[in-house]
């Protein structure tokens, strides 16, 4: 399948539909992939192909020009046929929105344009804000050592997201394509990448200018975001295999019923988080506060939902940490 099989327009319910599609794709080959040691290459060509690797880029560029609520719809139907693609999509979509949370409006328009024309894949720690990383000043560049472990896409990522601390404890992100000569990928389980001198120049550090970061209220609305995404894998693993059938017991219509309340719950939250995302430059602290804490209690709750399902305590779980 190529991308000119895809009609470049779609609405809201257009893409729901093509994610479908894409879900029926990857749940028929689902039993290869997981035979098979090998990355998922052919199953990330298609969600480029299909376009929903760039639902969200400006239509200008390629992109499906898609608000949130819509992502994690899709995130939610991929992820009935195939949770770790799911995952992969969802995380790829709030690092590849990255640069809009933190960075300058020039930076991040110029990264939704490339991103959008190349359909690049995002990677990187599974640790959101974890800076596993350690950086140092290099006068025009940063430089970047250590280990980014776990992390997702990581030997089918197109970029990689570098997350580190100054020695003086300040935070800094930015994106290095996975080509990068500092970076080694692992071929481990965790998907491990060996970050060596890995140098960045200073405007590749995002939501600095003249080396200093420009803080205001958006920058805590990544964090809800991937809360949000990472609810609707969970909410959709689970109505994966309540379809087919897979519970260790007997009550599948209460499941259900479980189920779909959580999702109304999920749609609630994710309308809402759009009308914050629409709003980004007038957010107060206090609203980001009040949407994190909303969205912390629906992960919880999606995976308990999740855990009904697959007859395992909602604490002892395996996280869902996407294709690495």
């Amino acid at each position: 399948m190529t991308d000119t099989t895809w009609k470049a327009e779609a609405d809201a319910d257009g893409w729901s539909e093509r994610a479908r599609t894409v879900a029926a794709s990857l749940a028929a080959s689902a039993a290869e992939r997981s035979a098979s040691a090998r990355p998922p290459h052919r199953a990330v060509t298609l969600l480029k192909d299909s376009g929903l690797i760039t639902l969200l880029g400006p239509a200008e560029h390629g992109g499906g020009a898609q608000d949130w609520p819509v992502a994690d719809r899709v995130v939610r139907i991929v992820s009935a046929a195939d949770p770790a693609l799911g995952e992969l999509l969802g995380r790829h979509y709030v690092w590849v929105r990255l640069a809009s949370f933190i960075a300058t409006r020039e930076k991040t328009e110029h990264i939704d344009e490339v991103s959008a024309r190349a359909r690049w894949l995002f990677g990187g720690s599974l640790d959101v804000r974890g800076a596993a990383l350690a950086v140092r000043d290099r006068g025009d560049d940063i430089v970047f050592n250590g280990r980014i472990t776990p992390s997702t896409a990581a030997r089918v990522s197109d970029i990689t997201l570098l997350e580190g601390r100054f020695p003086d404890g300040s935070l800094v992100s930015s994106l290095a394509m996975s080509t990068h000569v500092g970076l080694t990928f692992e071929d481990d389980e965790a998907g491990t990448v060996t970050v060596r001198d890995a140098d960045i120049p200073w405007s590749g550090a995002l939501g600095y200018v003249d080396k200093v970061f420009q803080p205001r209220a958006y920058n805590d609305l990544l964090v809800p975001t991937l809360h949000l995404v990472l609810a609707q894998v969970a909410l959709g693993a689970a109505a994966g295999r309540l379809a087919a059938g897979e519970h260790p017991h007997s009550g599948r219509t209460d499941l259900g019923a479980a189920l779909r309340a959580v999702e109304d719950e999920a749609d609630a939250v994710s309308e809402e988080a759009g009308a914050l995302h629409r709003r980004a430059a007038a957010l107060t602290g206090s609203e980001t506060a009040a949407h994190a804490d909303r969205t912390a209690r629906l992960l919880a709750r999606a995976r308990a939902a999740a855990s009904a399902v697959t007859g395992q305590h909602a604490g002892s779980m395996p996280q869902q940490d996407g294709v690495r």
